[in-house]
């Protein structure tokens, strides 16, 4: 898990100094349940619901869970995702990610990389593991057709190899960065590119399917209530049982209606 966690680091930019060992110790599974575990589980009864028999998670690895692709006639190998959550923030951090199957090892860290990039630009801040799903049996043929240059990544596994041998630690004199400032005007330009890849997201297939089990949960027939409720207090508390929606979809709600209005950059 450690290792792949720093692997997925270089994949997503990272110079090979810049993966050090206080970061790969920050990528350790926590035993205990962390803030996002809520999220996390509710997000797998609703894979189980959609995948059915497809969908694996072990007992002893509650934070990890697998889902045969389908990848069509034409294509042979056996291809898994595998899934570990974020260790803090999902869904608003990017889980790891491996690919499991009997192909060459640039052309899986190629698979690799390009669905964290989609991800990173598309899937945070809701639950993504259907997306990364849909995304990569629609994408996975044509990256094995054309995976790029082999020096785009041939040098990731051997920089993360070499980064946990070293004995430098890059910890005294780094500062925290200021969060920045929320920007309450209306139709920025950033609001406003938001506002069109969310109405253009709405029209694909994948988006109708998610869509429909959302629709299914008992949060869905609340989300105006609680929208309503976030904007008119300082505080909102929100129960419900274990499946409900009330951790995963009580958050898109708000987001989806900060978006319509124009306030998707706050």
């Amino acid at each position: 898990a450690l290792a792949a966690g720093a692997l997925q680091k270089r994949l997503l930019g990272a110079e090979s100094g810049d993966v050090t060992p206080s970061d790969i110790s920050s990528l350790r599974i926590a035993n205990g349940t962390t803030d996002d575990s809520e999220a996390w589980n509710e997000e797998q009864e609703v894979l189980v619901s959609i995948y059915g028999d497809r969908y694996r998670r072990e007992k002893s690895s509650p934070d990890v869970c697998k889902i045969p692709l389908r990848l069509g006639k034409g294509f042979e190998k056996d291809v898994t995702l595998q899934v570990r959550k974020a260790q803090h923030g999902y869904p608003n951090a990017l889980p790891t990610i491996s690919i499991l199957a009997l192909l060459p090892a640039y052309i899986r860290l190629s698979i690799i990389k390009r669905a964290l990039l989609a991800a990173q630009s598309d899937f945070l801040g809701e639950p993504m593991i259907f997306n990364l799903v849909d995304w990569l049996e629609r994408e996975i043929p044509g990256i094995c057709d054309n995976p790029g240059k082999l020096t785009d990544v041939s040098s990731v596994a051997s920089g993360v190899a070499e980064t946990g041998r070293t004995s430098t630690v890059r910890q005294h004199g780094q500062r925290k960065r200021k969060p920045k400032p929320i920007s309450w005007r209306p139709y920025t330009d950033l609001s406003q590119r938001m506002l069109a890849q969310w109405q253009s997201k709405q029209e694909s297939a994948a988006q109708q399917r998610m869509m429909r089990v959302r629709q299914s949960l008992p949060a869905w027939k609340l989300q105006e209530a609680i929208v309503q409720a976030v904007n008119a207090n300082q505080v909102v508390i929100i129960s419900g049982e274990t499946g409900s929606g009330k951790s995963t979809q009580s958050v898109q709600f708000v987001l989806d209606d900060m978006i319509k209005k124009g306030l998707g950059e706050a």
